[in-house]
């Protein structure tokens, strides 16, 4: 084994010959590397595009707390509707009295008071 020193520097560098097998380790290595690389760049990419919608969400929070708003109002006024309607169903029957009255009533003064 002959080592030889690098100009300007205290290292050693081997200067084994090389093998396939080393050449494949290295390439593998390198592979595994690259493979690594390119997925911690994809969740770089995934944390941007996060990022962004987290600022599209933040730009829209103001229209957001108007929708908010407005689904509180829209729910009050559900539930008030709900109410009227309970209360209507509870007076139709009432409603269909009341004309029935009337139509009797028209005839009672029809006949009280003639034609």
């Amino acid at each position: 084994m002959e080592k030889e020193s690098v100009a300007g520097s205290d290292d050693r560098v081997d200067r084994r010959p090389v093998t396939f097998g080393a050449l494949r380790a290295l390439e593998d290595e390198i592979l595994r590397d690259r493979s690594s690389a390119e997925r911690h760049a994809e969740v770089a990419y995934r944390y941007a595009d996060a990022l962004d919608d987290s600022e599209r969400i933040v730009r829209r929070l103001p229209r957001l707390e108007d929708y908010r708003t407005l689904s509180e109002r829209l729910q009050a006024a559900e539930k008030a509707n709900a109410s009227l309607q309970a209360t209507v169903e509870r007076l139709a029957p009432l409603e269909m009295e009341v004309v029935a009255l009337r139509t009797q009533n028209q005839s009672l003064v029809w006949v009280v008071e003639g034609p």
